[in-house]
C-alpha cells in the first residue's frame, strides 16, 4: 500500500531520551515508561521493544486493550495497565497485567474476581490533589490496613500519585502540597509494606522536581522528545516527524481564492502548491487561519485557506520547488511545540492527531 504521508519514528531518539532522562535520577530510581494511546500516535510496539533491550522491565498503558495488542504482538515485559474497568478484570488477571486500583468500587470488583493461588500484584493510586483517580489519603490507608489482613491475595507492588502541576515551575506550591501529602501516606505505607515501591513523577517532575524521584518515575511524553519547557526540551530530541509531499504546483491571479469558503484572496500573482495530506491525516482544518506553516528543508511556507480533508495548500512564491518534494510539519529540527502554540495546544496532542492513513516508518 502506498500512503500520502508518513509519521517517521526515530527509534535512536528514543534510546537518547531514555538515558538524558536517567542522568536526572537516582541510581536506584527506575523508568517506568508510559506507552499509551498506541505510543502517543507512534506505535507502541517497536519502542516498547527498544526500551527493552536497555534492561526496562516494566511498562504502562492506559487501557486493557492496548495491553492486550502489545502481547499479542509478543511483547512478554510487565504491563501495568493504568485505568482498569471493571468489565476486563478478568482477563486483566489471566494476561498476568497488573492493574492500577483506584477507587473502591473497582477494589471491591477485583477482589470478588481475583482467586488466584499466587498474591496478585497491584498498584495502589491515591488522589493528592490532581482530583482524577485515586483514593484519598485517609481512603487508601484504611485500604492499605485492610489489604495488609489478605497480604497472602494480593502484592501492592507500588503506591503512586499524579502531580496536577508539575510542568509550572511558576505554581511549585501545588505541586509540594501533593508531594507533601503522598510522602505522608508513603511514610505510614512503609511500616505494613517494606517491599512496595513509590512513584509521583512524570517527565516534567523529573526536571522540576529530581529530589523526589523516590523509587520510580512514570515518563511519557519525556521519551518522544518533549518536556513541556524550552530548558528540558533542548535535552531531549523529538522522535517523531510528520512529512508528506507537493502534489501539484499552481500559478494564480490577484483576486483568486483558494480552497473551501474563500478564506484566501490572492493580492497578487503567486505560486500555490498542494500536499497529500489534509484534516483526514490529522491536520486541523482551521492550521493555515492560525497561521500554520511547514517546512521545505530549511525554508517555511505557510499555509493558505482551510485545510481539505486530503489536501493541504501553500504559499511558495518565493520557494524554488518541484512536484514530489518532501515537505514537513514536524521534526527534529522544527518540533511539534511550534505548531502547538499556533494551535493554542500542547504537543502532546500534535504528534497524536496522525491518523491511520498516515504511514508509520521506523528508522533505527
Amino acid at each position: 500500500m502506498i500512503y500520502n504521508a508518513v509519521l517517521e519514528i526515530n527509534l535512536k531518539n528514543v534510546i537518547h531520551n531514555y538515558h538524558s532522562i536517567k542522568k536526572n535520577l537516582g541510581k536506584s530510581t527506575k523508568i517506568i515508561p508510559v506507552i499509551k494511546a498506541n505510543g502517543y500516535g507512534a506505535e507502541s510496539f517497536h519502542i516498547l521493544e527498544t526500551l527493552a533491550e536497555l534492561g526496562v522491565e516494566t511498562f504502562a498503558v492506559a487501557y486493557f486493550q492496548e495491553a492486550l495488542t502489545l502481547r499479542e504482538k509478543g511483547f512478554k515485559k510487565t504491563i501495568i495497565v493504568l485505568y482498569p474497568q471493571e468489565q476486563n478484570l478478568k482477563e486483566i488477571i489471566e494476561y498476568g497485567f497488573e492493574p492500577v486500583i483506584y477507587n473502591k468500587y473497582l477494589w471491591q470488583k477485583f477482589q470478588n474476581i481475583a482467586l488466584s493461588n499466587e498474591p496478585l500484584s497491584i498498584h495502589i493510586e491515591v488522589n493528592t490533589g490532581m482530583n482524577r483517580m485515586g483514593f484519598s489519603p485517609k481512603e487508601t490507608l484504611s485500604l492499605l490496613e485492610e489489604i495488609k489482613d489478605k497480604e497472602a491475595r494480593f502484592k501492592i507492588k507500588t503506591l503512586f500519585s499524579h502531580l496536577s502541576t508539575s510542568e509550572d515551575i511558576t505554581d511549585r506550591e501545588k505541586a509540594l502540597k501533593q508531594i507533601t501529602l503522598f510522602e505522608q501516606v508513603k511514610k505510614k505505607s512503609e511500616n505494613l509494606f517494606p517491599d512496595t515501591k513509590y512513584h509521583i513523577l512524570n517527565t516534567s517532575g523529573v526536571f522540576n522536581f529530581p529530589e523526589y524521584t523516590f523509587d520510580w518515575v512514570r515518563c511519557g511524553i519525556g521519551l518522544h522528545g518533549y518536556a513541556n519547557h524550552p530548558k528540558w526540551d533542548a535535552l531531549l530530541k523529538p522522535v517523531a516527524s510528520l512529512k508528506t509531499k507537493i502534489i501539484q504546483i499552481t500559478s494564480i491571479n490577484e483576486g483568486d481564492s483558494v480552497g473551501y469558503g474563500n478564506t484566501f484572496i490572492a493580492k497578487k500573482t503567486m505560486n500555490i502548491a498542494t500536499l497529500a495530506i489534509g484534516y483526514a491525516d490529522g491536520i486541523p482544518r482551521d492550521y493555515g487561519m492560525k497561521g500554520g506553516e511547514v517546512y521545505l528543508g530549511n525554508q517555511s511556507a505557510p499555509i493558505i485557506g482551510n485545510i481539505c480533508m486530503d489536501a493541504t495548500m501553500l504559499d511558495v512564491t518565493n520557494i524554488s520547488c518541484v512536484i514530489g518534494d518532501e515537505v514537513c510539519f514536524f521534526d527534529e529540527t522544527h518540533p511539534a511545540t511550534l505548531m502547538g502554540k499556533k494551535l493554542g495546544t500542547i504537543p502532546y496532542e500534535i504528534i497524536l492527531r496522525a491518523t491511520e492513513r498516515v504511514k508509520r516508518v521506523f528508522i533505527k
